[in-house]
């Protein structure tokens, strides 16, 4: 280490006991002209109110749901394991958690030095156990970071520099985990963010191929193929994919919409014929054996000559995606049993106010009776766009009554859910205590609010 190097470490070394004495109210360490990057700053004020400098790594029994990302990530980090061979330098990776999933070493000394430290498979590495670390602070940060010796929030970490990559869902975004690249502080180097950012990007293409359905990505490969002579849609419940020539006919709402078209027709007698915007086609059900469906649209190759066609149902009607304003409709007709201009009405507001909902919100609205016609649609509209200036409109967001009608769930699920909202709401929407009150992991918590659209921001205490 160079005498800078060395005065650079004794400065952040300074900084971090001067904020641990202080507080998380100290003055800005940058301003201060502490020589502390402004990502490990965060990462200091967010640590100081959950971990203890001097406490060791817990060890986790189980972590819910890791075996998609192992499986994606083992050959990844067996592809890179030659390179660490008689090396000070060890791969880990981390499930959404923080808790160490899996380590790759090729130096037994280096092994020991790590060992010590506690960095070993099933430990929890997590920002709020264990502080700033490549593991847990890429997960939070969302973001590619290099933590160098004194930088770690731990004690037992500081003979250690760590760069680490959040690993992200392609699909939705997600995070999935992390890598980090682990070597002594007095060997820091660039390179290692590099390779951590590399090995990310490696298991997220890797996690793409292993969780896709496998009907689904013959599906997909089909409709790349035939991409060039035809406009063609692959619908699942989770997602659209499009061919340029279909991307006119993509949108939150016309997803829900034919969707749920498809799925209520009789498949029995084969292909259905759709239309979408006037734009017609013919949609083909595919399933896997374990009753998975999408469904794949290809329409004809010219142009309608209006977007005056016929909907997706083939009723006269508006089309899915007919662009009207709800103001030619007349306010106190019932919405009920008419998704088409629940769906105008809500593209209309979305484009002027900027907002978007999610497709459990949209399949939520447009199975609602809405006994109080376009004025309620309206209201509840309006007050969404209040609560959520900016992100995604969740499930959770919606009254209770709309949730159950759009999530169709058993008695014992619907009793689930609701529980799992009463303890956030006691909670104050803190995840650990609510698990505790529940007597669930926190990770199995996380998943079944996701399956059931709760988002605990909304109960956050003012």
């Amino acid at each position: 280490m160079s005498i800078a190097e060395a005065h650079t470490a004794a400065e952040v070394q300074a900084a971090r006991q001067e904020l641990l004495s202080s507080g998380r109210n100290i003055t800005s360490l940058i301003t201060r002209q502490r020589r502390v990057r402004a990502t490990i700053e965060r990462s200091w004020r967010r640590s100081i109110m959950t971990a203890e400098p001097s406490a060791p790594a817990r060890f986790v029994i189980e972590s819910d749901a890791t075996e998609p990302l192992l499986r994606a990530a083992l050959p990844v980090l067996e592809h890179w394991l030659p390179s660490l061979e008689d090396s000070s330098v060890a791969l880990f990776l981390s499930d959404r958690t923080g808790r160490i999933v899996a380590r790759r070493v090729g130096d037994r000394a280096h092994a020991r030095r790590l060992d010590k430290a506690l960095a070993a498979e099933g430990f929890d590495f997590s920002e709020v156990a264990l502080g700033t670390n490549g593991l847990g602070t890429a997960i939070e940060e969302r973001a590619a970071v290099l933590v160098r010796g004194a930088e770690h929030f731990n004690d037992a970490l500081q003979s250690l520099a760590c760069a680490g990559a959040p690993i992200l869902d392609l699909s939705t975004g997600r995070v999935l985990g992390s890598v980090s690249v682990a070597a002594p502080a007095s060997t820091a180097s660039q390179i290692m963010l590099t390779v951590a950012r590399q090995a990310a990007r490696q298991i997220e293409q890797e996690y793409v191929d292993h969780t896709m359905p496998t009907h689904l990505r013959a599906v997909l490969d089909l409709m790349l193929r035939n991409a060039v002579q035809r406009p063609t849609l692959v619908i699942s419940r989770d997602g659209i994919f499009s061919s340029i020539g279909g991307l006119p006919l993509v949108s939150p709402e016309n997803h829900v919409l034919i969707w749920e078209h498809l799925r209520a027709c009789d498949w029995s007698l084969g292909d259905h014929p759709i239309s979408v915007a006037g734009r017609k086609g013919v949609a083909h059900r595919i399933g896997d054996p374990h009753g998975v469906h999408a469904y794949i649209v290809e329409f004809d190759d010219c142009e309608p000559p209006t977007l005056a066609g016929g909907d997706s149902t083939g009723s006269a009607r508006p089309s899915a995606v007919e662009q009207r304003h709800p103001a030619e409709s007349d306010s106190a007709t019932a919405l009920r049993d008419d998704p088409e201009r629940i769906a105008v009405m809500i593209r209309a507001f979305r484009e002027s106010c900027g907002i978007t909902l999610s497709p459990a919100t949209m399949q939520a609205l447009l199975r609602w009776d809405w006994p109080g016609g376009v004025a309620e649609l309206e209201e509840l509209l309006n007050r969404l766009a209040r609560e959520f200036p900016i992100g995604t409109i969740p499930l959770s967001a919606l009254p209770e009554a709309m949730r159950l009608r759009g999530t169709p769930m058993s008695g014992i699920a619907a009793a689930e859910r609701r529980a799992i909202e009463t303890a956030l709401r006691v909670t104050d929407g803190n995840r650990a205590k609510a698990a505790g009150l529940l007597g669930i992991g926190r990770t199995t918590l996380w998943r079944k609010m996701r399956a059931y659209g709760i988002d605990e921001r909304q109960y956050l205490a003012d």
